[in-house]
């Protein structure tokens, strides 16, 4: 609750409105199976405490994804999202709006949508740039799952999951797929055996 309360509050000084929705993306640790997602084989991850939390609100007078991070060295950027799943996205910048602009142009891709409202998002996290704890990978979802709730797409955990892996495509980025489905999947108090071809795991 104080969180939410933090992250509203924030919200409504970067927007000047309320959130209308919130969304935690945790990171993760792994116990069993270090980078051998990459070739397929299964792992054993836990969802970790340390998380992103994004605090959003439609914005159907633009299509435009306003992105705004509480932590001043990340500075904000307004995403001209008018193409839809056509968007063009400039990997070679490495700027941090990019992980959520892949899994929002991966959703739109999926779902073969043409276009979407625009949204506003505060962005808010604890977990630890390149500390391995897959920061990366909970933009990622939190993204997704925006993306999704905002244009009424219902999509399970688990193929979410799998859109979130081809996301990280579009940043030349390839990617083993743990990170994403741990976060996506992740059920409180377990670890998950997660495999793939197909991708589905158990606590």
């Amino acid at each position: 609750q104080l969180l939410g309360m933090k992250n509203r509050q924030e919200f409504e000084q970067a927007f000047n409105r309320r959130p209308e929705c919130f969304v935690r993306a945790p990171g993760r640790v792994n116990v069993i199976g270090e980078h051998v997602d990459y070739c397929g084989y299964s792992v054993l991850p836990i969802a970790i405490a340390q998380d992103i939390v994004f605090a959003a609100a439609l914005n159907v007078d633009e299509q435009k994804i306003r992105l705004q991070n509480t932590e001043p060295q990340f500075d904000a950027r307004e995403l001209d999202i008018s193409a839809g799943k056509d968007i063009e996205i400039d990997a070679s910048s490495g700027h941090w709006t990019n992980y959520f602009l892949c899994a929002f142009k991966a959703m739109m891709t999926h779902c073969d949508f043409p276009s979407s409202y625009g949204f506003d998002v505060l962005v808010d996290g604890n977990v630890p740039k390149g500390s391995g704890l897959s920061s990366s990978a909970a933009m990622l979802c939190g993204s997704a799952i925006l993306t999704s709730h905002f244009n009424n797409i219902n999509g399970g955990r688990f193929t979410t999951a799998e859109i979130c892996m081809d996301a990280e495509h579009y940043l030349g980025v390839q990617t083993g797929g743990m990170d994403q489905t741990i976060c996506m999947t992740a059920d409180k108090g377990f670890a998950k055996h997660i495999r793939f071809s197909p991708l589905r795991g158990e606590n």
